[in-house]
């Protein structure tokens, strides 16, 4: 059983989780549903349908620099329309100020420190790491 069909087996019977589950496939709907019909297409075939980029372009009939822009362009779109109708919420989801930041810096300065402090020295220089001092 892959990892994304255990996923759904357990949220199958959580109501509030089917709940939620449907409102977002309601927003992406009808968000995917007002793109422009270049872009929906290009969005449908690549990223639903799974086509790669070569076959996107024979079926529309479009280079592959046209597909990739388009895409690209799409996905803008969308981003947009869904931070329009879940508002503050949506930023707050990928906000990473204050507190969690400097938590986060602050370990990968440690994992560097670490990683520095166990390197051998070469030649009577330190170790050529990213971050470790000359």
């Amino acid at each position: 059983m892959t990892a994304e069909v255990a996923f759904l087996n357990a949220n199958i019977y959580d109501p509030e989780k089917q709940a939620i589950g449907g409102e977002i496939k309601g927003m992406l709907g009808l968000a995917v549903d007002l793109l422009p019909d270049a872009y929906r297409s290009v969005f449908m075939l690549r990223e639903v349908e799974q086509m790669s980029t070569a076959e996107t372009a024979e079926c529309l009939n479009l280079s592959e620099e046209a597909v990739k822009t388009r895409l690209s362009r799409s996905r803008l779109l969308l981003r947009k329309d869904l931070e329009k109708q879940l508002g503050p919420i949506f930023v707050k989801c990928y906000s990473y100020l204050g507190e969690r930041c400097d938590r986060t810096v602050k370990a990968v300065l440690e994992r560097i420190r670490n990683k520095c402090s166990g390197l051998q020295s070469v030649n009577g220089r330190p170790p050529d790491f990213p971050g470790c001092e000359r």
